[in-house]
């Protein structure tokens, strides 16, 4: 999960300290939101405070940087039972 969410991450071009906003939000957020959408099973509600109405610092399983305020350091949902189910094209079916 953790390497998903790298790899959303550098598909947003994050390089520098600071995350840049787009209309008012992080790109960290924004790739954040993206790792929930492409999770497809939730069993324990892992991701239920995942939304625009709560900073994203304070979502729960997101660590951010004491150094780079406002900067995804880490995440912790390794126990989470987390899925996502990849679905076959349907040329493949």
């Amino acid at each position: 999960m953790l390497l998903l969410f790298v790899l959303l991450l550098s598909g947003y071009g994050i390089r520098s300290d600071h995350a840049s906003p787009i209309h008012g939000y992080s790109s960290d957020m924004l790739s954040l939101l993206d790792f929930k959408r492409a999770i497809t099973k939730d069993p324990k509600g892992a991701l239920a405070s995942w939304n625009s109405s709560t900073h994203f610092c304070m979502w729960k399983g997101v660590f951010c940087s004491r150094k780079h305020p406002g900067r995804v350091a880490a995440l912790e949902l390794s126990s989470q039972y987390l899925f996502k189910v990849k679905s076959a094209p349907l040329s493949e079916t």
